[in-house]
């Protein structure tokens, strides 16, 4: 699943090939427990997004906006791109700044 690095008070989402429905519940408890600062998301190895793992993204995003937080989304690889434009969903609505 994904890794959770905190780095205080910056909080770090490394996000699996797959994120599927499967994978959601994990990564939904993996975002309410990141630190209280800047979030940066890593999507490199992103090979599929399904629809509940991106809605916990975009919760997340919407919390951590509603709090002040940045959120950065680190090197998005060309498939989480495109699953998230499948979806309707731009980049600028996932997060603040990307990285490549």
């Amino acid at each position: 699943m994904s890794a959770i690095s905190e780095n205080s008070p910056d909080a770090t989402l490394v996000l699996p090939g797959k994120l599927g429905t499967d994978t959601a519940p994990q990564l939904w408890n993996q975002a309410i427990a990141l630190g209280p600062g800047p979030v940066t998301i890593k999507a490199s190895g992103v090979e599929q997004i399904g629809a509940l793992s991106l809605q916990v993204l975009l919760a997340l995003v919407r919390e951590c906006r509603e709090k002040g937080r940045t959120v950065t989304l680190e090197s998005p690889s060309p498939r989480f791109l495109d699953d998230l434009a499948e979806m309707g969903v731009s980049k600028t609505d996932l997060i603040n700044e990307v990285t490549e």
